[in-house]
């Protein structure tokens, strides 16, 4: 596991007509690529998983649906916690795609 900065993007939306705002706080992670279990139960759930980014002290994390690592836009798709930190499951949001989890 390699650890790096990532993003973690909060979007507060301030009426029904206005833009989100957002607000980003970046935090230490553990960057990893999926193994095969979480690759296989996210595939059928008709989902792909890019990267595992584990964050040690979970209080980090607010429930934030984006994350950005090395400029690219991630979705949350799965967020478990262990003993060991808070595990979270990403998917590249490609063009055209909306950043909403399903």
């Amino acid at each position: 596991m390699v650890y790096d900065v990532i993003t973690l993007v909060t979007e507060t939306v301030r009426g029904a007509f206005d833009p989100p705002v957002e607000t980003e706080a970046q935090i230490y992670a553990g960057i990893s690529t999926a193994n095969r279990s979480e690759a296989y139960a996210a595939m059928a759930a008709g989902l792909n998983v890019d990267y595992v980014f584990f964050i040690a002290v979970p209080a980090d994390y607010d429930g934030q649906k984006t994350a950005v690592y090395r400029g690219d836009r991630y979705r949350v798709v799965r967020a478990f916690e262990n003993e060991a930190g808070l595990w979270l499951s990403v998917q590249k949001v490609r063009p055209g795609d909306t950043e909403v989890s399903p």
